[in-house]
């Protein structure tokens, strides 16, 4: 048998650490093992060679830095200033996130945690960075799409 031999960083599914376009695919209204409410996002991104990537992310009030960044990353400053964000307020939002790589750990049932992708923050539109990656999207709704906001005359 003949094959291609891979590093274990190229047999990875875990992005690099830095920062991303992403789009909200789905969210839902939820209760956490705590009991207060949350919103759980589905996020897409899109690694340097355009494969699509799946994270899920937990909005609550006992994050009040990451929700609010959120919200104001995806344009829902107006909500988040009312004190009421809502799942579907969420769905097919972008904006940018910063990724990092979360070290696994020792299981307390045994065996280990594997290591995985962790988003640190979202960040907001005045916060010059390099992107990583973007997202790819045929929409043009400029209000859902705040990246395709440019000036490109042709």
């Amino acid at each position: 048998m003949r094959f291609t031999p891979k590093s274990d960083t190229e047999l990875s599914n875990l992005l690099p650490d830095g920062v991303y376009d992403f789009c909200i695919k789905h969210a839902e209204d939820a209760i956490s093992k705590s009991g207060n409410e949350m919103i759980k996002a589905t996020i897409s991104l899109y690694d340097s060679h355009g494969r699509e990537h799946t994270l899920t992310d937990y909005l609550l009030e006992a994050m009040p830095r990451k929700l609010k960044h959120f919200s104001y990353a995806v344009g829902l400053q107006k909500e988040y200033e009312q004190g009421s964000l809502n799942a579907n307020d969420c769905i097919n939002k972008t904006g940018r996130l910063e990724l990092s790589i979360e070290i696994g750990g020792r299981n307390p049932s045994g065996g280990f945690y594997p290591n995985k992708n962790s988003i640190v923050d979202y960040m907001l539109d005045n916060e010059p960075v390099e992107v990583v990656s973007t997202i790819k999207t045929s929409s043009t709704n400029k209000k859902d799409h705040p990246i395709l906001d440019d000036d490109v005359p042709f």
